[in-house]
């Protein structure tokens, strides 16, 4: 329950310690919170209820179509993050929604519209006729469920209108339970391929199906549902992935790894006929592959005849040979495929199948352990699939892009000190004897991309007429200076991001220059001799007349990891930014108008604080912002930084405090950076509050600003031998003369646990208990002096801890823990009727609930 109490003669004088307030009759005590021991609180700690672009892929450059060797009539068309229409590029981001740009000058990129409703996390999209279509995850939505709202989770097909980006309009959307796996654009129609675990919202209860939607979308600005087909997964075969998705023209192949109840079995290929160009489907065969399949590029139609290459996990150690299976199935019609042939790949080691494609009468299957062979399939007579050769390279290769008598692989190395990331050109024209020619490393130590292999085609870019190779990435790289003066070294290095250019000369590779990028690079978009790198956090463009150092041309920000943006008094917000990962932004206060605070791209001007906050040792961590407090027109900067210390194996750690005086906000200016640095022998001090002891209060911090000082609530624990000793204290930072801060530590009582601080005006409060007896405490309120040198206030006995604080009219509110057993009940009840309170659930014997 709340108690609301009149704090009379706070400002004037100290209440008498450990009595009651004036006017109060008796001690108040409460129930001992339950996180201290057996017998506290076991029920409600706050209220009770009753207080409470689809076009043909040969026009479009951005567009990948299926390999169809039978002749379609209908276009296929994929979706994708970015799509480049005339001068406009089209971005779809996982945190900033889908913007527009103008992309005429590359040396001025400009927002023309943004489309930021991000109830879920953006897939993927269509351009088509001026229309977006964007597909998103987890897409949460309001809906009735019979008297009342509940909160549902779904994915969603978004219709866009972006004929003019300053009002992107929403013109249609459609539901699909679960998550969407892939899609596909076939003609004038839309097909979505979604897969339901089994506990998702509108799905089928504990039964893990697959979905297919399909959606005419001849006119974009009224897309219609025209049918959905349910796939369930057969008795005993249960696959918890997103499904991989092959398509032509008139069939559709949807697999995804299946695991029975004694462990992987296989995978089921659902066909789905598509032929029809109205967009009925109709529900066709399934064909059982052998292994499991995991990408989309081991089911491959051609010439009337569809092949899959497929394994076991190598970890699946039942008896049985778990080789790579190649099977042949001949396309009688979509209802009829016929076994036409059957081999097992002959493996070295027990290595898993970690890439594999089809070109024509070939294939390719890549299987890797700490070595990766490639091996090479011939499939001219596919009731006889042949295994022909085999390559043995260091790393193994994530994708293949086939070129006739050549294949680029896109791979890993992690074991070269060159790079992570590998790109190689192989000769495949003897297939009996398969040699790589050509590779490069790139990416630093520990390196990754960009997409996962379903859709890292659409990063990794080879372009035949340029002679050039794209390839964003991001990762880590460690620098390794001398060990024994840097024993951390792994913590010295760096990350980085952008599109690697690798010039492709003939069968030559030649690694060239890396264009930037910030936050992980997804896509290079090449325009001339101009190249536009895009993440989710930005666009950069180059000009790549070099290609060894391409040259900055403009950039634009989609969006900023803006760790607070307070209101200053003179109008302007203060978007305190930080990135980690970006050597070049770091940490910065951007001044930015309140009208704009919402378009990163814009800002009145930005201040560097990586000077203030990094020591610029070499075996140093860069500092972090711990809190950000802002009072008129001064910013507040709070930040932590590890210190290793050379030759010594050992480490400090700094508490720092930069102001920033942003009165004009064209010019902001450091005021002072105080800091402290305590050896780590005195251990790590921590700003931290026993919150699970307390009622829920939205106004308690671990450090609050008030009129003239900021104060943390810190405790560190140190260790004996024997046991754990806490200590607590506050540490308060004078800012009278914010050109001079001083600092003054308050101890606290160690044996007690605090609530968060509350501050109004000149006042710090908080609140602690003390045990009075069994299964009882008696709380206090906490005030801290800031009258002249800092101090504790003598202690108030109140009924519970503090909630809030109102200075003006000297009144507290309080939260009395009541402790309420209930028995013979699920938690699931416990949580409807008590859902803020701490529960001590008492557990049997054999370790069961015992409500």
């Amino acid at each position: 329950m709340f108690v609301l109490l009149a704090l009379a003669g706070c400002d004037d004088a100290d209440p008498k310690a450990d009595g009651p307030l004036p006017g109060q009759v008796g001690n108040f005590e409460s129930d001992l919170p339950a996180s201290a021991g057996n017998g506290g609180a076991k029920g409600e700690s706050t209220s009770r209820d009753d207080l409470a672009g689809a076009v043909p892929a040969s026009a479009n450059p951005n567009s990948i179509a299926d390999n169809d060797a039978s002749g379609a009539d209908r276009a296929i068309v994929e979706a994708d993050v970015v799509q480049l229409d005339g001068d406009r590029l089209y971005t779809l981001s996982r945190v900033a929604g889908l913007t527009v740009i103008d992309a005429a000058d590359p040396a001025r990129l400009r927002v023309l519209g943004r489309y930021r409703e991000l109830n879920g996390t953006p897939f993927e999209m269509y351009l088509q006729n001026g229309v977006v279509l964007a597909m998103y995850r987890g897409w949460g939505q309001y809906v009735k469920s019979g008297d009342n709202y509940v909160y549902v989770q779904t994915s969603k097909v978004v219709a866009l209108d972006v004929h003019d980006p300053s009002a992107i309009a929403n013109v249609g959307s459609f539901d699909v339970a679960g998550d969407v796996s892939d899609s596909r654009i076939v003609g004038s129609v839309l097909y979505v391929v979604g897969y339901q675990n089994g506990y998702c919202w509108s799905c089928a209860e504990k039964q893990p199906r697959t979905s297919v939607l399909s959606l005419n979308v001849a006119n974009p600005r009224a897309p219609q549902k025209i049918d959905e087909l349910l796939f369930n997964e057969t008795e005993n075969m249960w696959g918890w992935n997103q499904r991989s998705v092959t398509v032509t023209d008139k069939r559709m192949y949807v697999a995804g790894p299946e695991y029975g109840q004694n462990g992987p079995s296989g995978s089921s290929i659902q066909v789905v006929d598509i032929s029809d160009p109205g967009g009925d489907l109709v529900e066709a065969a399934v064909v059982r592959a052998a292994g499991q399949i995991s990408s989309r590029w081991q089911m491959d139609e051609y010439q009337g005849v569809l092949r899959v290459v497929s394994q076991f996990p190598s970890w699946w150690r039942e008896p049985g040979d778990h080789s790579p299976r190649v099977q042949t199935f001949r396309i009688d019609s979509s209802q009829q495929l016929v076994a036409l042939g059957d081999t097992a790949l002959e493996i070295p080691a027990n290595e898993t199948l970690q890439a594999a494609r089809f070109d024509g009468p070939r294939g390719y299957a890549i299987t890797a352990q700490r070595t990766d062979p490639l091996f090479t399939i011939d499939l001219s007579d596919p009731a006889r699939p042949k295994q022909m050769g085999e390559l043995v390279m260091p790393g193994w290769i994530y994708h293949m892009e086939p070129r006739g008598d050549r294949v680029i692989g896109l791979g890993y190395d992690q074991n070269n000190p060159a790079g992570a990331i590998t790109v190689s050109v192989f000769d495949v024209s003897d297939l009996s004897t398969p040699k790589m020619l050509d590779r490069v490393n790139f990416g630093g130590t520990w390196a990754t991309l960009p997409e996962d292999q379903d859709r890292i085609h659409k990063a990794f870019r080879v372009l035949a007429e340029q002679n050039l190779v794209l390839v964003p990435f991001s990762g880590w790289s460690s620098r390794e200076p001398n060990k024994t003066e840097c024993p951390y070294y792994y913590d010295a290095g760096g990350y980085s991001s952008g599109v690697q250019l690798v010039d492709l000369l003939g069968d030559d590779l030649v690694l060239r220059g890396a264009a930037p990028s910030r936050g992980e690079a997804r896509r290079a978009v090449l325009r001339g001799q101009n190249l536009l790198a895009v993440s989710d956090e930005a666009v950069d463009s180059f000009d790549l007349t070099n290609r060894d150092t391409p040259k900055a041309l403009s950039h634009l920000d989609l969006a900023r990891n803006v760790t607070q943006a307070p209101l200053l008094a003179n109008g302007a917000v203060a978007r305190v930014v930080q990135d980690w990962y970006a050597k070049e932004d770091g940490t910065s206060i951007e001044l930015v108008a309140l009208a704009d605070v919402e378009r990163p791209e814009l800002r009145i001007s930005q201040i560097d604080l990586r000077a203030q906050l990094d020591s610029g040792g070499s075996c140093n961590s860069p500092g972090y912002v711990e809190g950000v407090y802002a009072r008129g027109n001064l910013v507040h900067v709070a930040y932590r930084r590890w210190n290793y210390v050379p030759n010594r194996g050992n480490s400090t750690n700094t508490w720092g405090l930069v102001t920033v005086d942003a009165s004009d906000p064209a010019q902001p200016k450091v005021v002072s950076n105080f800091n402290e640095t305590e050896p780590e022998a005195s251990s790590y001090w921590d700003s931290y509050y026993y919150f699970s002891d307390y009622g829920y209060s939205p106004n308690a911090a671990t450090s609050v600003l008030t009129d003239k000082a900021l104060v943390t609530l810190q405790q560190r624990s140190e260790y004996d031998g024997n046991r754990s000793k806490v200590s607590s204290r506050l540490r308060v930072l004078d800012l009278t003369d914010p050109a001079n801060p001083r600092s003054t530590l308050v101890p606290l009582d160690g044996n007690v646990s605090y609530s968060g601080l509350i501050a109004d005006g000149a006042d710090v409060l908080f609140s602690h208990y003390e045990t009075s007896r069994v299964g009882k405490a008696r709380f206090y309120i906490d005030r801290l002096d800031l009258s002249a040198q800092p101090k504790l206030a003598a202690k108030v006995n109140v009924p519970g801890s503090l909630l809030h604080y109102d200075r003006a009219h000297t009144r507290a509110l309080t939260s009395q823990l009541n402790r309420i057993e209930v028995a013979g009940v699920s938690p699931e009840a416990c949580y409807a009727r008590f859902a803020y309170s701490i529960f001590d659930y008492p557990r049997n014997w054999d370790g069961s609930t015992a409500i």
